[in-house]
């Protein structure tokens, strides 16, 4: 396994091979590279406002035009508390990559807030539009009754770990990858990460919540409490999100913490005391005997057994035996990805 205390690497690049031609490698030094400049410019009468696209706990997304220059764009409004710094803003206008969101411009307004006569401030982030989510292109292919095809998902499982790796390297761990943070634009096939609201950077060590991430892609160490994780735990939400897309459906679809453990055991088998350990130091839990299944059987027959190899590096209970982005961007599922 390769040192998880490397420096900032190139994701385009690993041990000297050509990962994804799309960057020039003598740019990625982050000491030399200039921060890019997001400007507080614009304002809401500088755009065509057309219709709200997401909505979920830290904010509306909405699809709009800009005036000046007719582009379609997605703005997220954001309550900008006074009492709290936005660690989403810190964040998002630091990214610079071509399979993360990015943020052009930003503006303010005041509107009343909900439920509420009162004035806030809201932080308004004017970022690219992608106009599908992973989401729907999965239910489309479920509707039809059709198998995900695999040239797909290995174009887009590679753009995720693409993007993993970018933001790791950064030290920026995401903490709510989920289909419907996953942006398509399915004119080129090209993917996007978007939703950075429950995003931290995390230092080793460092103490965070446990209770983050969207319950199917939940890491097994957060469900036993693990307040010290690291960027482990999105490889593993990357891991059920490739299996989703070749199953069809959720691959851990527990309906509460304890029925996600009880999933994630029926397919992986009971966890040795070693790797409950491993995930979760001082956890205190008694676990059902539960042998683990074959992955094979787990999967559809038309599974590329190649992907099956590469899900059984990512869903596996330790994290720090758990494949790492770069690694996985090695995996021989995408030689054909990087031979063209």
């Amino acid at each position: 396994m390769m040192d998880r205390e490397e420096k900032f690497v190139d994701p385009d690049l690993f041990k000297d091979k050509q990962l994804f031609n799309t960057r020039n490698p003598e740019a990625w030094d982050p000491e030399s590279l200039p921060k890019r400049e997001v400007k507080e410019e614009g304002n809401q009468d500088s755009y065509d406002w057309v219709k709200i696209i997401g909505q979920g706990t830290f904010g509306v997304v909405y699809k709009a035009v800009d005036q000046a220059t007719r582009k379609t764009v997605a703005i997220k409004k954001v309550f900008q508390d006074p009492n709290y710094r936005n660690r989403e803003f810190l964040i998002v206008v630091e990214l610079d990559h071509v399979n993360c969101i990015k943020v052009h411009n930003y503006f303010f307004t005041k509107d009343r807030q909900t439920n509420s006569n009162e004035m806030a401030t809201y932080l308004n982030l004017v970022m690219d539009y992608v106009p599908e989510t992973l989401y729907r292109v999965l239910r489309y292919y479920k509707k039809k009754g059709m198998d995900f095809p695999d040239p797909l998902g290995k174009i887009y499982s590679y753009q995720m770990f693409r993007s993993l790796a970018y933001i790791h390297a950064l030290g920026i761990v995401h903490r709510d990858i989920k289909p419907q943070n996953i942006l398509i634009d399915t004119g080129n096939h090209r993917l996007v990460m978007c939703d950075f609201g429950s995003a931290k950077k995390i230092e080793k060590g460092e103490k965070s919540v446990a209770y983050i991430c969207s319950r199917y892609y939940r890491a097994p160490e957060l469900i036993l409490g693990q307040d010290k994780y690291g960027p482990a735990i999105d490889t593993w939400s990357i891991g059920c999100v490739i299996a989703e897309m070749f199953l069809g459906e959720p691959v851990f679809p527990g309906q509460s913490s304890k029925d996600q453990m009880i999933k994630i055991m029926d397919l992986l088998g009971t966890p040795s005391q070693n790797e409950v350990t491993a995930m979760c130091k001082n956890a205190r839990v008694r676990l059902p005997s539960i042998e683990p299944t074959d992955f094979k059987k787990r999967f559809k027959k038309t599974t590329n057994p190649q992907a099956i190899d590469l899900l059984k590096k990512v869903l596996c209970y330790n994290p720090d035996e758990r494949i790492t982005p770069l690694e996985a961007l090695m995996h021989p599922y995408f030689d054909e990805l990087r031979k063209q």
